[in-house]
């Protein structure tokens, strides 16, 4: 469990939105956030993708960069988790010990 990862993640809830953001200060999405959370370099994260449209592959593939994938059913707070909450739009999360 990286309980750390939790910890910057809830620290940075109030942040202002901000697509592609990727500094605090200025704003975050949900990728912007996972950077922080878990200490991944802004520079590292591509920015030069759609909020909306068929990039799951591509996500997929940036993540597994950083991350290794685990079954859903393994899950354990700390993990980031990749939902789709629209047919056609993808959000990041830190899932936590209550949700994410």
């Amino acid at each position: 469990m990286d309980i750390e990862a939790v910890a910057r993640a809830r620290a940075l809830v109030w942040c202002r939105f901000r697509p592609q953001g990727r500094l605090p200060e200025l704003g975050l999405d949900c990728i912007g956030l996972a950077c922080a959370a878990y200490g991944i370099p802004a520079h590292r994260v591509p920015r030069d993708y759609r909020l909306r449209g068929n990039s799951r592959g591509r996500l997929e593939q940036e993540v597994r960069a950083h991350f290794r994938r685990v079954p859903a059913s393994e899950a354990k707070p700390g993990d980031m988790l990749i939902l789709s909450v629209a047919p056609d739009q993808l959000h990041l999360a830190v899932l936590t010990d209550r949700r994410f």
